[in-house]
């Protein structure tokens, strides 16, 4: 893994534990605020495959999809707009906060797993 790969991991790993515990102002959960995203052009339409001069995302290269597939950011996600679901109705639902927290760990875990197997 490239040394700048690794820093963009270590980057994505401390935004999902600062998610872990976050208020919903304070998260995001979409390419724009994912360090391996912008390193790999995911969310950019010319580049879709998440690989940078050969090298592929560790997230790609770990589940062989793309844009997180195979991930526990697809559940994130889901949680993620329940929560914001409820703020909208105006009750901020606390099992829809806890649910999406629950998810981010799992994310969090995954993120983890890649960093120990790139040592």
């Amino acid at each position: 893994m490239q040394p700048e790969t690794i820093e963009a991991l270590d980057l994505s790993i401390e935004h999902w534990r600062q998610s872990t515990t976050a208020e919903f102002k304070d998260v995001g959960i979409y390419s724009n605020d994912c360090a391996l995203c912008h390193r790999f052009g995911a969310g950019d339409d010319s580049v879709k495959d998440c690989v940078l001069d050969g090298e592929l995302c560790p997230i790609r290269a770990r589940t062989g999809e793309n844009l997180c597939e195979g991930t526990p950011w697809w559940s994130a996600h889901r949680t993620y707009n329940r929560w914001s679901d409820t703020r909208t109705e105006g009750t901020d639902d606390k099992k829809a906060k806890e649910d999406f927290r629950c998810r981010a760990q799992a994310m969090l875990d995954f993120l983890i797993s890649l960093k120990e197997d790139a040592q």
